[in-house]
């Protein structure tokens, strides 16, 4: 290159540049040769998720491209060969991984619903802990519960073992940290296959299971159901042994709300961390805390070449203990997809650097993405990979522009540099630090924009300000996660040496913690949406890739920014006004009532087509930070961002302890409960009283006598139930009954009714008859449901409860007036629909159920 020096040599040295920067776009595919290879490789599975037959066709189309390519000689008919043969051998490889687990011979004994097994299994992994939030609940039972995933090797069927092959996740109530990978455990418990979707909108967790190669899920409700047999040694097992040993060090030298999170950043030992501080961790976009990924492994790698470059050891030797380092921490923390990514693609350019040669980080990515396919295909469909592989891409498109001096904080003009010389220490470093701090935002913002409509997809969350949190939180974390491994390592030589580590640890999560309480309240700095459809995610996507080939010369990154506008403005109205009026879109006059399968718990949403939204009760018995989740799917399914009101019946937590979770998500214009009932002391109720408070919702009690208070309704909804006086009784006999009528049929909702609240209602006139009643107190057969049956003569009963309520004795008892009898345990979701002139139409949400239409007749 010649340098010119006349006024205009700057100009033509930077037109040289550039026409040598569209040169090289040109020949995009030939510099990264690997990410074609990755590319064919992603295809050849994908394709194979649709045929088998595409392994023969890619081979075939290879076999013919080689031969083309002999006769005129043409190298880039080879390569396309080549790459039909990798897309032909990973969809080879994929189809025998899935045929593996779908055809384990475990799926032969496994069920829907949960039923009694002895098993024998080996520990197929490290085993975790998180505090048991029933026990908590309850002021009793074991503190913590366990979670491992096991291999089977045999389940006792009648007095005889037999062998079987399967993989489950193992959930065992108690401290199950001491047994370790390679364990050979015998087993009593209840098992389970991997169920598909109960609930609109709910993600497929078969897919997501059988990624891990599990079939099934065990429950043991004691550590004394479990007995050790062998201890078999694994690779695994000794950095199992560290990690749960570094755990309990954090354990004891932090506090009780550091010591999760710690435990999270440094160790990648997630499940002990809180619900709501996940959800903090979202609503600021810094989800990655909680998951030990390529940033963890980057600040590790760094540490680590920091502390050798004071070491006299040759810089070849440091290169291998850094590579060493990485994968020591990435088998420690567990091995999870993203830190294999960043271990395989620090691996690379460390092995470039050996021999010589620069590896370019595109190539090393690809490289990265063809290891973690080779070893796992299913790696191709889980988000977490996606998202990695985007924000590592984004960065290093990002950082193309960007030359040595500005990433120092130094100008590339020379003439500013020289004014920068003369500026006084203080001055040169706050400028300096300045410029430094603006590239970070860039950095900062690109990954968010390139990661938010993904993030949005699957968690349905919006979080511009984690622009600002991930530039605020990289040293502190970078300080915490340092003291942390210190701490640990510390510890497992002298429990002494971990204090001082570990008050730097904690100091640096408290800070920590601080900024991400405070962010998450920021007006506007995040959004709980419901998810854009697909194809609106894939079309962003597709014309991001297609944007990284266009011309150097080319704004592209205002391009970029002004696609992302273009795209969310028409992602808002798809994710919201699409699906509440075009997919789910009601006729006129309707009602519809969609009883959510919670498990044992009610949750009931209505919906009128004059666009009146409500819930009657939200809970189900188990953790309470979890009871939101499946409420929450079948309202973002809905497109529903708004609930016009929540109607508590009574003060049992299975109708109550979704309320929190609910009120961080959505707009709720009111709650409406039974007299006193907040006033309780109900222990699960302090969290509704303290969610309600912090979300300034109005609260408003009615009685018997009164039409529920409900804005812009056109619907007649009567409440039968508690009077204004409570009952002699529990708070089942005073739960809020209400009747809804519309088309000359009636939906009544009655909670956990029971007598003497039961002869209370039926004091009123009958309500009209082939209608919906949902069964009181989940079916119970504690009482006589046939007053009840008589007094409403409905055409369908529902019962919202769990494994119990689908017991053949409940059905029968149910459907002793000739109704129809439908559970959510057994069905999934259930949606009714009242037309205007009275026709009633159920829906269960399971594929293969019979739809039931009852036409209207004599009223």
């Amino acid at each position: 290159m010649r340098y010119h020096t006349h006024m205009g040599g700057t100009a033509t040295q930077t037109n040289d540049l550039k026409g040598r920067a569209d040169n090289a776009e040109r020949h995009l595919l030939r510099r990264y040769p690997t990410i074609t290879l990755a590319m064919s490789a992603a295809a050849g599975i994908h394709a194979g998720l649709w045929a088998w037959q595409s392994a023969i066709l890619a081979g075939f189309a290879a076999v013919l491209l080689f031969w083309a390519g002999r006769r005129s000689r043409m190298r880039r008919l080879g390569w396309l060969a080549a790459l039909c043969c990798v897309a032909a051998a990973f969809a080879l490889h994929g189809g025998q991984q899935r045929r593996q687990i779908h055809q384990a011979s475990l799926t032969a004994y496994l069920t829907d619903h949960w039923r009694p097994a002895a098993l024998r299994l080996i520990v197929d992994g490290r085993v975790e802990r998180r505090p048991s939030a029933l026990a908590e609940l309850r002021g009793r039972g074991p503190q913590w519960q366990s979670l491992f995933a096991g291999r089977v090797s045999a389940i006792r069927v009648g007095a005889h073992w037999r062998p079987v092959e399967g993989g489950v996740r193992v959930m065992v109530d108690g401290d199950a940290t001491d047994y370790l990978p390679g364990d050979e455990l015998q087993v009593l418990g209840d098992i389970q296959s991997i169920t598909p979707p109960r609930n609109p909108g709910e993600p497929d967790m078969r897919s997501i299971y059988a990624a891990r190669g599990q079939q099934g899920r065990v429950r043991v409700d004691s550590l004394q159901q479990l007995q050790r047999q062998h201890r078999r040694f694994q690779l695994q097992r000794p950095f199992a042994a560290f990690g749960a040993s570094g755990e309990r060090i954090l354990s004891r030298h932090l506090s009780e709300r550091c010591s999760p999170l710690a435990a999270a950043l440094v160790l990648g030992r997630r499940e002990a961390v809180e619900r709501s501080t996940r959800d903090r961790l979202l609503e600021t976009g810094t989800a990655h805390l909680l998951s030990v990924s390529g940033l963890h492994l980057g600040m590790v790698a760094l540490a680590a070449s920091w502390l050798l470059a004071i070491s006299s050891i040759s810089q070849n030797k440091q290169y291998f203990t850094i590579l060493v380092v990485c994968i020591a921490y990435a088998a420690v923390t567990g091995g999870r997809p993203p830190v294999m990514r960043a271990a395989l693609l620090i691996g690379a350019v460390l092995l470039g650097m050996w021999s010589g040669r620069m590896v370019h980080p595109l190539n090393a990515l690809a490289v990265a993405a063809l290891g973690l396919l080779l070893w796992n295909p299913a790696n191709l469909s889980q988000v977490g990979v996606h998202l990695s592989f985007l924000a590592v891409g984004t960065l290093i498109f990002a950082s193309r522009s960007v030359t040595a001096m500005a990433a120092s904080g130094q100008s590339n003009d020379p003439l500013e540099r020289l004014l920068d010389a003369r500026l006084g220490a203080l001055r040169r470093f706050s400028t300096t630090s300045g410029r430094r701090l603006w590239l970070a935002f860039r950095f900062s913002f690109w990954v968010w924009a390139v990661s938010a409509p993904l993030v949005w997809y699957h968690f349905h969350v919006v979080s511009p300000i984690s622009i600002l949190a991930n530039v605020l939180l990289g040293l502190p974390l970078m300080v915490a996660l340092i003291a942390g491994l210190v701490a640990v390592l510390g510890g497992v030589c002298w429990d002494a040496l971990a204090v001082i580590p570990a008050i730097v640890c904690e100091l640096s999560l408290h800070f920590i913690i601080g900024i991400i309480d405070a962010l998450a309240s920021v007006p506007l700095g995040h959004f709980w949406l419901p998810s854009p459809p697909s194809w609106w995610v894939l079309i962003f996507y597709l014309l991001i890739a297609a944007g990284l080939l266009l011309p150097a010369t080319w704004p592209r990154s205002q391009l970029l920014l002004l696609w992302l506008v273009g795209w969310t403005c028409v992602a808002l109205p798809l994710a919201t006004l699409y699906r509440s009026s075009h997919l789910h879109e009601l006729p006129d006059d309707s009602l519809e009532a969609t009883f959510i399968d919670v498990g044992h718990g009610t949750s009931v949403l209505v919906r009128h087509s004059t666009g009146t939204t409500w819930l009657y009760d939200c809970g189900r018995l188990g953790d309470p930070a979890q009871s939101s989740r499946p409420i929450e799917s079948v309202l973002w399914d809905r497109g529903i961002i708004r609930l016009d009101a929540i109607v508590l019946s009574h003060a049992d937590a299975d109708h109550y302890n979704a309320v929190p979770g609910l009120l961080q998500r959505f707009f709720v214009g009111r709650i409406i409960t039974p007299p006193g009932m907040l006033a309780t002391d109900e222990r699960g109720l302090e969290a509704v009283r303290q969610a309600i408070a912090e979300a300034g919702v109005e609260v408003i009690e009615q009685h018997a006598g009164e039409q529920l208070q409900l804005d812009h309704t056109a619907q007649t909804i009567r409440i039968l139930h508690p009077t204004r006086q409570r009952l002699a009784g529990n708070d089942n006999v005073n739960s809020l009954v209400l009747q809804i009528d519309h088309g000359g049929r009636s939906l009544i909702l009655p909670g956990d009714l029971e007598t003497p609240g039961t002869e209370a209602v039926m004091q009123y006139p009958r309500p009209p008859g082939s209608g919906i009643l949902m069964a009181p107190h989940h079916g119970s057969l504690q009482q006589d449901m046939r007053p009840l049956l008589d007094w409403s003569r409905p055409r369908t009963v529902v019962v919202s409860g769990g494994t119990r309520a689908g017991r053949p004795e409940v059905l029968q008892r149910l459907a002793q007036n000739g109704a129809d009898v439908y559970v959510t345990s057994l069905q999934g979701a259930i949606t009714t629909r009242i037309e205007s002139d009275g026709t009633v139409t159920v829906q269960p949400w399971w594929p293969g159920e019979q739809v039931f239409v009852n036409q209207p007749f004599g009223r």
